[in-house]
């Protein structure tokens, strides 16, 4: 069974792992990899449900990446992860499980070699949560409210230790509010999927947050760009904020939605145990290699048509 998505091959190509390659980051971050390396797909997908069965899928798919590698160089994009800012403490800790399983099988079973990179997401949001910063950059202090947040650092942490210990580039991608088509809506994040899930089903949205509430929302073909663009270049560790150009309000989401849809959101405004654990305002803007961002981003109105237009999974 060929296990390798796309064609391009030679003996300098480059071999690629997307870790969470179903996800809304996953698949799109996958798709502009496959442009200059070869995407190695593995034979099942994870249960992220099942603990126990997630670390073993990691461990064994690890080790079969390495198995076809070869002699060439390698990426693997860790993509994946079912926390979002209520996760309970015992939720993030499995995926720091998950972590830790899947640098020890990258110390077993990485050829010694070729050269490697490995990409983590991470969020910016969680990570400078609250922060008093008027506009937020890579140096700006670190200040999580949530164990989320917390779990987030140290994730990263892991990332940037393991990656040191093995000798791998290591880049650490710390993004904004990520959006776009199929976006998991099962969960409780992702405003503008939500918005557009709640016009298709015509029902209402709760929100729990003031509508002035601003945040950066960064559509994830853009955020996709970017991230490639990072792993292909020379540094060895790098760590970035991945943001849109701007931020939006909630009030300018409803009405680009009205804008683009003529019809108004079915919203229902309330509070909830998660309302105190989200500032009113965070502004992003990359400091590191911002070369990178010199692109051109999907408008919120393009972003909103192209959600909707897609599909979201449900």
């Amino acid at each position: 069974m060929d296990r390798w998505e796309n064609q391009i091959d030679s003996a300098k190509t480059p071999r690629a792992w997307v870790v969470g390659r179903n996800g809304l980051l996953g698949k799109s971050l996958e798709f502009r990899l496959a442009k200059s390396t070869k995407i190695w797909i593995p034979d099942a997908k994870a249960n992220w449900a099942d603990q126990q069965a997630a670390e073993n899928w990691v461990e064994q798919n690890c080790a079969a990446f390495f198995r076809e590698v070869g002699d060439n160089d390698w990426v693997i994009a860790w993509c994946a992860g079912r926390s979002v800012v209520g996760s309970t403490r015992d939720q993030i800790n499995n995926e720091t499980s998950l972590l830790e399983v899947f640098f020890k099988q990258v110390q077993r079973s990485a050829p010694k070699k070729p050269r490697g990179k490995v990409f983590f997401a991470s969020s910016a949001g969680g990570i400078y949560a609250g922060s008093t910063d008027s506009l937020i950059t890579e140096s700006s202090a670190p200040k999580p409210i949530s164990d989320y947040g917390r779990g987030k650092i140290n994730h990263e942490s892991i990332f940037r230790a393991h990656s040191q210990k093995l000798g791998i580039d290591c880049y650490i991608g710390r993004i904004a509010n990520l959006y776009g088509p199929g976006q998991d809506i099962s969960k409780p994040q992702g405003l503008i999927s939500q918005l557009c899930r709640s016009t298709i089903l015509k029902r209402p949205l709760n929100i729990y947050v003031p509508l002035q509430t601003s945040r950066n929302y960064i559509f994830v073909d853009d955020a996709a760009g970017i991230i490639a663009d990072l792993i292909q270049g020379g540094e060895s560790y790098v760590e970035k904020i991945i943001a849109a150009p701007q931020n939006a309000t909630i009030s300018t989401l409803i009405r680009t939605h009205f804008e683009v849809f003529k019809k108004k959101p079915l919203i229902s405004l309330g509070v909830s145990s998660l309302t105190n654990k989200q500032p009113q305002r965070l502004n992003f803007k990359s400091q590191i290699m911002t070369e990178l961002d010199d692109r051109q981003f999907r408008s919120l109105a393009s972003g909103f048509k192209a959600t909707m237009k897609m599909g979201l999974k449900t």
